[in-house]
């Protein structure tokens, strides 16, 4: 038997039916959070600037070395294009800030 067998061949699902995305959860503890949110712009290499929230997370300063060393971490939406769907977008995190404010004290820690 080799030392590193050799690892199978990647298989994709038959043309007839699509291939499965598994469902995606992100989860982030309170102990993580900060209170700082920014906007940031990003342009690509096609002429387009993409916007995003970012919601800076907790990190250890030695992590960051020098201080213009900005790779914290964090959680970021990225902007949808059409007024209609920032709209929606923007009455979801107002939904979340509701649901925080009205959630039991005793959950959760600090």
């Amino acid at each position: 038997m080799p030392k590193h067998p050799i690892p199978p061949k990647p298989t994709t699902a038959p043309a007839s039916k699509p291939m499965e995305i598994p469902n995606m959860r992100v989860n982030v503890y309170s102990q993580e959070l900060t209170d700082e949110v920014l906007r940031i712009e990003k342009p690509s290499n096609t002429g387009i600037t993409y916007s995003a929230v970012q919601f800076i997370l907790h990190s250890s300063e030695r992590l960051h070395h020098p201080p213009e060393d900005d790779d914290r971490s964090a959680v970021t939406f990225w902007l949808p294009k059409s007024v209609k769907r920032r709209e929606r977008l923007a009455q979801a995190f107002e939904e979340a800030a509701r649901l925080v404010r009205t959630a039991p004290r005793e959950t959760g820690l600090d």
